[in-house]
């Protein structure tokens, strides 16, 4: 009886050992899963880390190449590729108003605010022209980019003037500084349009086609109101032409961007903009070639949200200029993108 209960209470010691033994090895594997959980959260944050700098290094690079790409092209257009862009002035129309600083039309400030952000600041510069009568107009003998139309740009208007035509025919064909142009800014009258009364148009002579702005209607109306009151039925979507052109005369570059109202400048503005960066451009290579080229632009003009909704070359309506003969072939006619 004694060495049952020896054996007995050495079973209980032994079950006791083998049991404390057990929890202990567990609560040794227990600290450790937990340090192996500790460690792999570290190794998931480390690869999130790494995972973020990857696709902030690829982002930054897409954007450094982007950022070369934009200034290739816009250098391809200027003709200075694999040179230095030369000094450029830009001319656009003010007015005073008993204001320290001049009023700029919007659409010209927009476009204004495209060029500055290609242009490096010793690039670019500025120049505003006022519409006063019997001042003396010095013209930029250097580069210099136009902005609006020859009718509200009195320097550009010295240049090339905007061309009168009656019912799309004119006695006179549009010229700058004595270069011929295949198409430029008319004051057109036709009796099947606003009563033969003056209309802005841009006017392509060798086709004798006149290109109306979706906006005149508004333009007429708004004109009739007295000072600061405000036109309250604009049309939500605007529709304008405007012309972008990049002419060569002897050593100078001049550059057009130019709308028949405002929302063709702005609209030619944001397609300025676009052809240097990849996307579905018509005549892209026309544009950026080393010939000179006149295009028509046209556009569509959120006035709500103040942004250009669609904006290419129209079709047909591109010309390159051979130099030697001083003579402009249009380009052949291509399909069309819409929008850009």
């Amino acid at each position: 009886m004694t060495y049952e209960i020896f054996f007995a209470i050495l079973g209980i010691i032994l079950a006791a050992y083998i049991a404390f033994r057990q929890e202990k090895q567990l609560k040794i594997q227990q600290k450790q899963l937990k340090n192996q959980e500790v460690e792999l959260k570290d190794q998931q944050e480390q690869l999130k880390r790494l995972h973020k700098i990857g696709i902030d290094t690829r982002s930054t690079a897409i954007q450094l190449k982007s950022d070369a790409a934009k200034k290739t092209s816009f250098a391809m257009f200027l003709g200075a590729k694999g040179k230095s862009i030369e000094q450029y002035v830009c001319v656009f129309p003010v007015f005073y108003d008993r204001k320290p600083l001049p009023f700029i039309q919007a659409g010209d400030y927009h476009v204004l605010q495209v060029l500055q952000n290609l242009f490096e600041p010793d690039q670019f510069s500025l120049k505003e022209m006022p519409d006063i009568a019997n001042d003396q107009i010095n013209c930029v003998e250097g580069n210099v980019l136009y902005l609006c139309s020859p009718q509200a740009n009195k320097e550009l208007r010295t240049l090339a003037s905007a061309v009168t035509v009656k019912n799309k025919v004119s006695d006179c064909l549009p010229y700058f500084k004595g270069v011929s142009l295949p198409c430029w800014f008319a004051n057109s009258t036709d009796e099947r349009h606003y009563n033969n009364e003056e209309v802005k148009t841009i006017w392509i002579p060798d086709k004798q086609e006149v290109l109306y702005s979706d906006s005149e209607d508004e333009y007429r109306a708004a004109d009739l109101l007295k000072p600061k009151l405000k036109y309250g039925n604009c049309k939500n979507i605007q529709k304008d032409y405007a012309i972008l052109m990049r002419l060569t005369i002897d050593d100078q570059m001049i550059i057009v961007i130019a709308g028949i109202h405002q929302y063709g400048t702005w609209i030619c503005g944001d397609f300025f903009k676009r052809l240097f960066i990849p996307g579905k451009i018509n005549y892209r290579k026309q544009l950026l070639g080393e010939a000179d080229c006149l295009s028509v632009i046209w556009g569509e003009f959120n006035t709500i949200t103040l942004k250009t909704e669609e904006c290419n070359v129209e079709r047909n309506y591109v010309w390159t200029r051979n130099i030697t003969n001083n003579t402009w072939e249009q380009v052949q006619a291509m399909p069309e993108h819409k929008g850009s």
